[in-house]
């Protein structure tokens, strides 16, 4: 198994500016939202939804016992390229404790309803916060008919914090890809993590979600993702 970090200084097109749109786009996106609709995402619980008023995906990461989650079913996905990139605010972060908090964010085989402790394929990356001064992480996942967050690997060292970042995932061949935290609007610079995926196929849904865990914690993590944009079968992102 392959983890390394570095820094960095198809299918049916669907554009949802409030209406989506089949063939392409213009700008090459198979698909890309602004969250001024909710059109095709699905809610599990409470703690991810859309706030098409804002333009934004809100979310809240604790530990209730329940399968929080929201997914996306791109129905068709390359198992050698593709990108997603967007917006991603850290609103508030409470450390109160020493029990650790996964918000879990990326690319699954299973929709929304199985929670991140189910075996399946995945890519993407989780954060991790408690009221350890080395626990406040970015940290790139993949899943491998195992649990979403697992073969994790922290991505640049305690970056974690309340502030505005920029998310890009993408699957550069079948065998790897490339997570990307940065706070330049441009993508550009930041953090990334280029992992080992080979094995992993038939991922199909952006979801985003909790850990479900019975073991309490007054810890959690709110934020909201803006701007989200996919492009299938190129790892070169979209405009």
């Amino acid at each position: 198994m392959k983890i390394h970090g570095t820094a960095k200084g198809g299918a049916e097109s669907k554009k949802d500016f409030g209406v989506a749109f089949s063939g392409g786009n213009g700008n090459g996106c198979t698909y890309e939202t602004d969250f001024s609709t909710n059109t095709g995402w699905t809610t599990q619980g409470a703690n991810f939804t859309i706030d098409t008023t804002n333009n934004e995906l809100d979310f809240k990461g604790e530990r209730n016992g329940n399968n929080d989650a929201i997914g996306y079913d791109l129905t068709e996905v390359s198992d050698t390229e593709w990108n997603l990139r967007f917006k991603f605010i850290i609103d508030d972060i409470n450390d109160a404790d020493g029990a650790g908090i996964i918000t879990c964010f990326g690319l699954r085989s299973q929709n929304q309803t199985n929670e991140a402790d189910t075996a399946q394929d995945a890519i993407g990356y989780f954060t991790f916060n408690s009221n350890s001064a080395a626990e406040s992480d970015f940290r790139s996942a993949f899943a491998d008919n195992t649990y979403v967050y697992a073969n994790a690997a922290e991505i640049g060292s305690n970056i974690l914090a309340e502030n505005t970042f920029y998310i890009e995932i993408k699957r550069t061949a079948a065998d790897e890809a490339i997570v990307t935290v940065t706070t330049n609007s441009d993508f550009s610079g930041g953090s990334s993590n280029t992992i080992d995926v080979s094995g992993i196929a038939n991922l199909r849904y952006i979801v985003f979600s909790n850990q479900k865990n019975a073991s309490s914690s007054d810890n959690y993590i709110e934020g909201r993702i803006q701007d989200l944009k996919f492009v299938n079968d190129t790892s070169t992102a979209c405009s």
